[in-house]
């Protein structure tokens, strides 16, 4: 722009902004020191005179405009805001300092204070000092204010907040602006509240200064605007000739730009505080949507005003918060970047910007907010559209791979992309040669095949389909194309592309006729509208038009590749049979048949086989019109199936020593039968007796090969299934029911016998088998209107039973170290099945097949192989409980019993309290002790049960030996359950350890026995508790605690005087464990170790109290890893470790009555816990807390 003189007049306003803001440094506070503000100047120009309103209005008090009326009319939203601002101008133009105190008050009102502003502290206080108070007055215990709240009505008044000071500057931009009172004062109030550390301060004013920005910024485009017309029309009467020329004219257009630059300036001083002032601190506030609005509002600032806005000196702060590290800010910034890259005059002033910060866009694709990927995803393919060669290949290839994204969206976004960067097409730029009806999508399927070789991703081509589905729909849907591409071979695609093109092809068949989602892919297709379901319905038809046709030629042309005829028999899933018939295609049909017996008979491959298979299945399907001819096909292949098996037998039973073609005939056929027999019912060929006689000779000689065992056993399973199934559909007769028994039972033996066979796969399909038999004709069988079936039921003999469980330790928790070298792949493999075996273990104990105590080999490898197995385990260990808590309990102890005497076995000694071993033992029962939950009260017998049946394991003397406390050291593995005992219990289960452990093994001296009984004395500690019922002085406590720890070890736990001894054998007669092999599952517990608090040094201690009876003896104990539970806070979680002797039960029922206020809720007695079976009518029936063989006071029971 040039002004009369010829003087450059560009954005002077903009300059400052553009050029100081680079001496702003990014450091320092988020709140900074309030700006100083502008000197106004001394002699302001008077107001206009201001039209009457004609809007009656109430009158305002000149010293107390508090602007709740405003605040209040902004909520509702029920006035239009032009006439909402106009009615505030009229009263700010009659006193223009009660309206701007309105507007004052308004805003604090909107940042959520009850202060109120007053004349008399706009007049004598500094704006710091009118936010200080203002401070003061809010409630800042309150995190809510209007701006943080996302409900309806308040998202509406943010939305109506910043169209009003938008309003606002746009109704004043003609007079009141210029006024030197109105914006200087509320920018200054507004700047100097954006630095205050009340967030609700901060953020309301950030947000208002930002809106406020935004509508200057139009002001001063309009100005701009209408500067650069004045300029024409001066240069145009400027041009005239001299006798043309006005010089009045020119006079005026003069004195216009000048007044026009004047505002522009003071326009630019306004901007120019609001944006140093609060944009350049606020744009990193810790608040991140402040941060996002900042960039929302500078976008804004740079689409309105982009020639003084857009240029680096601005764009660089959007470049740097692309690295904010909250999605939500980056989300805005890139939103907010597809807004400029999007208007096509703009992206050559964003040249430098892009390939400063083009990386990290880049970059942006792989973020872990999905929406903010999406967002990215689609900024580049706005620059690639509109700048060309600013995406390099690598970069491309970086948003390619996304296509297979699990999520969505973003597979979505990145099919677009992908589409139009590699597989658009233009008709223009092919030749004349290919500009055939189909040349377009035949160019856009070779594309398509290519990158799908390149991604060598080729069992995803489901997931690369429905990522283009939304964009290249109409391409995918020509399936007339694809098939042209593969039968007529014009272009000559080599065996990967037609791979390529036949998996793009199914793909495209099933997302067109089924709509939904490729396995993994979230979030799921929403349920489609009457109008795609008549869509889907119009494409089925059509393709299965098409695809009956063209099916059987392309199974002809590729019946030779198991890969492509395995993918093409699936289309038959999708066609609808009917139409074989309706459209007059029955020669087809006869051709399909003909086409999957050939291939069924040329391959024996797994996948083409099941292909086959469930091809036919479909097309025999009985409520079909092709059923008929369907039937008549498998017919004849199963008769030609069962004769070659017939002559094939007499050699296999005959001869001892086959060649490898005889195997081979005989293993493909049997395998065609066996895939058969899986989905199609043969019964009818009697298909099991021959096949049980190659079993039994393979059991029996071991001649038999492992490729005819495998199939042998598969057809002999299917058959006892399918007879199954008929007789539950009928009532068969008992001579029918006891020859399938007798096949059940002889299958079962051939299976058992099978678990012990060399070959490794026969192995574990027999264990899968027979684990599949003994679910399916389990008890559960019979039940309802399947009773009459009662004679099925099998249930698996002692030997099964333990067989089933010694296959899972020879073959299914196996170390790593005895496992053959293999590759990565390998080891997945032998893990899946692995995991295979061990669910269907564990499905035989859940489904009652087995008793509880069969798994405790299972549970005993939690830990152990937590990672390969660890699932299955805890969720059998919580189906265990539902089962039976108490033997479920049993189980668990058995399962710790089981791995403590294989330690003790592995070692010949007595294992090391902190061996590694050992710990592995502990965490296994710390494990456990979490099934009992939180909840003391419901779980109460069974801990009680467990620490019972623990105590007698520990302390039982050694079969054939003399009293040895070699089994203490599991006393430490039995204290993991201590905390969820209550009180009560604790002190009975003392009187019982106490007991148990004089009449089973005397205490011993010395000190090697120190060390030994240093579990047990650990244990009785992790029982006892402290006292609550008064409050103690410290030195008292110190002095109990000096008691107990100068106690002899010998003495231990002295039980009370009334207590009755029982003898020894009582204590033998009432355990549940048994010597031998036979163990019964033993009782669990849920506690943990609690260390003692050690005394504080002082004069008081005497070097006696340091000797072996002191804390010292339990230093081994402290050395493991203690983990302490954590309760809530009643008394019952915060277990203390007991210092005196343990009381009686009445003493203890007396500490409870002396509880702290606070724990009185939560007291537990006795008489609250429900009987496991109903008492006798008045009569009360208490736990069996302690065997009665042991305990018998004379004291009073508990009532």
């Amino acid at each position: 722009m040039k002004a009369a003189g010829g003087n450059d007049l560009g954005p002077i306003c903009f300059r400052d902004l553009s050029s100081e803001d680079e001496d702003l440094t990014d450091t320092g506070s988020d709140f900074e020191e309030t700006i100083s503000k502008r000197p106004r100047r001394l002699h302001r120009p008077p107001l206009r005179d201001a039209p009457v309103s004609k809007r009656p209005r109430r009158e305002r008090d000149k010293g107390n405009a508090t602007g709740g009326d405003l605040f209040e009319a902004i909520k509702q939203g029920k006035s239009a805001m032009e006439i909402l601002v106009d009615e505030w101008l009229d009263s700010y133009k009659l006193d223009r300092e009660s309206g701007l105190l309105e507007l004052i008050n308004f805003l604090m009102e909107a940042c959520g204070c009850k202060g109120v502003v007053t004349q008399e502290m706009v007049e004598r206080m500094q704006n710091a000092e009118i936010i200080h108070k203002m401070t003061e007055e809010c409630d800042e215990d309150t995190a809510d204010y209007p701006l943080s709240l996302t409900s309806q009505p308040w998202k509406k008044f943010r939305q109506n907040f910043g169209e009003f000071l938008e309003t606002l500057v746009s109704r004043c931009q003609y007079s009141i602006i210029y006024d030197e009172f109105l914006m200087d004062a509320f920018i200054s109030f507004v700047t100097g509240l954006s630095d205050s550390q009340v967030r609700a301060f901060r953020h309301t004013s950030s947000f208002a200064a930002m809106k406020l920005m935004t509508g200057l910024v139009k002001v001063a485009r309009n100005l701009s605007v209408h500067l650069e017309t004045s300029q024409r029309q001066y240069d145009a009467e400027k041009a005239k000739r001299p006798e043309k020329r006005a010089p009045e004219k020119l006079e005026t257009l003069l004195r216009k730009q000048r007044d026009l630059h004047g505002n522009l300036e003071e326009i630019g001083n306004m901007m120019n505080g609001l944006f140093k002032g609060v944009f350049v601190h606020r744009y990193r506030d810790v608040v991140p949507d402040i941060r996002a609005f900042c960039m929302e509002e500078l976008v804004n600032w740079i689409r309105t005003h982009s020639q003084s806005f857009l240029n680096d000196s601005y764009m660089k702060y959007v470049g740097w918060t692309l690295h904010d590290k909250q999605g939500h800010v980056r989300l805005q910034c890139v939103r907010s970047l597809q807004s400029l890259y999007a208007v096509q005059e703009m992206t050559g002033r964003l040249e430098l910007f892009t390939s400063r910060f083009k990386d990290r866009m880049v970059s942006m694709v792989l973020d872990k907010e999905q929406q903010v990927a999406v967002e990215a995803i689609k900024l580049l393919e706005l620059i690639s559209k509109n700048m060309e060669n600013v995406l390099t290949k690598e970069d491309c290839e970086t948003v390619y791979p996304l296509v297979y994204a699990s999520n969505r969206s973003v597979s979505t976004s990145a099919g677009k992309f992908l589409y139009h960067r590699l597989l658009e097409t233009d008709d223009a730029e092919l030749s004349t040669k290919d500009r055939s009806r189909r040349a377009p999508h035949s160019v856009f399927f070779k594309l398509l095949a290519a990158f799908f070789i390149e991604s060598e991703l080729h069992k995803h081509a489901a997931y690369l389909v429905d990522g283009l589905w939304e964009c290249a729909r109409p391409q995918l849907r020509d399936w007339e194309c694809q098939t042209d591409l593969l039968l007529l071979e014009i272009d000559g695609m080599d065996d990967k592309q037609e791979s390529a093109l036949i998996e793009i092809l199914v793909s495209s068949l099933r997302q067109a006729a089924e709509g939904t989602s490729p396995v993994g892919r979230v979030p799921a297709r929403k349920v489609p509208s009457a109008k795609e379901k008549k869509i889907q319905s119009e494409d089925k038809v059509r393709l299965t038009r098409h695809m009956i046709v063209t099916l059987p030629q392309l199974l002809a042309k590729f019946s030779a590749d198991p890969e492509k005829v395995t993918l093409l028999l699936t289309v038959t899933w999708l066609l609808e049979l009917e139409m074989f018939y309706t459209e007059r295609l029955e020669k087809h049909l006869d051709l399909l048949l003909i086409q999957v017996r050939d291939i069924l008979e040329k391959h024996t491959e797994t996948d083409v086989l099941e292909a086959c298979t469930r091809a036919l299945y479909v097309l025999c399907n009985q409520e079909q019109t092709v059923y008929k001819q369907a039937d008549i096909t498998r017919s004849h292949l199963v008769d030609q199936l069962t004769d070659q098996l017939s002559q094939q037998l007499s050699d296999i039973l005959q001869v001892s020593d086959l060649d490898e073609d005889e195997v081979y005939n005989m293993a493909a056929t049997m395998k065609r039968i066996s895939f058969l027999y899986s989905s199609h019912d043969l019964s009818r060929w009697e298909l099991f007796e021959p096949v049980s006689r190659v079993l039994r000779r393979g059991i029996d000689t071991g001649e038999v090969p492992e490729q005819i065992l495998l199939p042998a056993l598969a057809c002999c399973h299917f058959s006892l299934l399918w007879n199954l199934e008929r007789f539950s559909r009928s009532r068969p007769s008992q001579d029918d029911l006891a020859a399938l028994r007798q096949r059940l039972c002889l299958f079962c033996e051939m299976c058992q016998s099978c678990l012990s066979d060399y070959h490794a796969a026969v192995r574990e399909q027999a264990f899968v088998l027979i684990s599949d038999l003994l679910i399916i004709f389990g008890g559960h069988m019979a039940r309802g209107e399947r009773s009459h079936l009662q004679p099925l039921v099998y249930r698996p003999d002692s030997s099964l039973q333990a067989e089933l469980a010694g296959f899972l330790l020879d073959h299914v928790f196996i170390e790593p170290e005895d496992e053959d070298g293999a590759d990565e792949a390998g080891q997945i493999s032998l893990l899946h099945n692995r995991r295979n075996l061990l669910a269907g273990y564990c499905k035989l104990v859940v489904y009652s097949v087995l008793q509880l105590h069969w798994v405790s080999d299972v549970f005993r490898h939690y830990v152990k192989f937590y990672t390969d197995y660890g699932d299955i385990i805890k969720e059998t260990l919580h189906k265990s409980r539902s089962i039976n808590k108490e033997e479920s309990t049993r189980t668990l102890l058995l399962s710790l019993t089981q791995a403590y005497t294989a330690l003790f076995l592995e070692e010949n000694t007595p294992p090391q309290r902190t061996s590694r071993s050992f710990l592995e033992i502990r965490e296994l029962a710390r494990r456990f002790s979490l099934l009992f939950g939180p909840n003391q009260l419901r779980n109460r017998q069974d801990v009680v049960l467990l620490h019972k049946e623990g105590i007698k394991f520990a302390l039982r003397p050694s079969p054939g030996s003399e009293p040895s406390p070699q089994n203490l050291i599991f006393l430490d593995v039995l204290s993991e359950f201590s905390p969820k005992l209550l009180k009560q219990d604790k002190g009975f289960l003392l009187q019982y350890l106490d007991q148990t452990r004089q009449l089973c093994l005397p205490q011993q001296q010395g000190g090697d026995a120190d060390e030994l009984w240093a579990p047990f004395v650990a244990y009785q500690k992790s029982l006892q508790v402290e006292s609550e019922s008064s409050p103690t002085t410290p030195s008292r406590s110190r002095a109990q605690r000096d008691r107990v720890r100068s106690r002899p070890p010998a003495s231990l736990v002295t039980p009370p005087s009334k207590r009755k001894r029982k003898s020894k054998d009582a204590v033998e007669d009432s355990s549940v464990i048994t010597e031998g092999g036979g163990k019964r599952p033993l009782p669990l517990m849920t506690s943990t170790l609690l260390k003692e608090r050690k005394a504080p040094a002082g004069p008081a201690r005497e070097e006696g109290e340091e000797s072996a009876d002191s804390e010292a003896e339990f230093e081994p104990s402290q050395s493991i890893i203690v983990r302490r539970h954590l309760g809530t806070s009643s008394s019952l979680g915060r277990l203390q470790t007991k210092t005196g002797t343990p009381g009686t039960l009445s003493s203890s029922l007396h500490r409870l009555t002396l509880m702290e206020e606070e724990d009185e809720d939560e007291e537990i007695v006795i008489e609250e816990v429900e009987s496991s079976s109903p008492s006798p009518e008045g009569e009360e029936r208490p736990i069996d807390l302690l065997d009665s063989a042991i305990l018998d006071s004379e004291d009073e029971p508990p009532v």
